[in-house]
């Protein structure tokens, strides 16, 4: 939730163990062993991956830093291409599809919706 912490104007982020105390709550009724984690910041996928060792934590493995901007992915893309900024925009799109694709066929989504990709998912 990189976006939101860089924001003047976006509401903060919920903590990630606020996310996964309700992952934890489905894990329990459904029986739910993965969990495919989308979020823009890397310290999400270390604290998932070392807290919650009873799950299988799937991600993308991508360089996140790409991500660190106080823009939604949707926007940072057409604005790094305007403004000629050094990201690799190729790999940031490509993930966001590989993202949207794989929350698509999730069966359960977990998420703060704030941003028009989560909306799509």
């Amino acid at each position: 939730c990189t976006h939101a912490s860089l924001s003047n104007f976006r509401p903060p982020c919920r903590p990630f163990a606020d996310y996964f105390a309700e992952v934890e709550a489905v894990r329990q009724r459904y029986d739910v062993h993965r969990v495919f984690l989308a979020s823009d910041d890397a310290s999400a996928v270390t604290y998932a991956t070392a807290v919650h060792r009873d799950l299988e934590v799937v991600y993308l493995n991508v360089h996140r830093q790409e991500f660190a901007s106080n823009w939604f992915i949707e926007y940072r893309l057409q604005a790094s291409v305007e403004s000629k900024a050094n990201i690799d925009v190729a790999m940031v799109a490509d993930a966001t599809m590989l993202d949207l694709m794989l929350l698509r066929d999730s069966d359960i989504l977990i998420g703060g919706v704030l941003s028009h990709l989560s909306r799509l998912a």
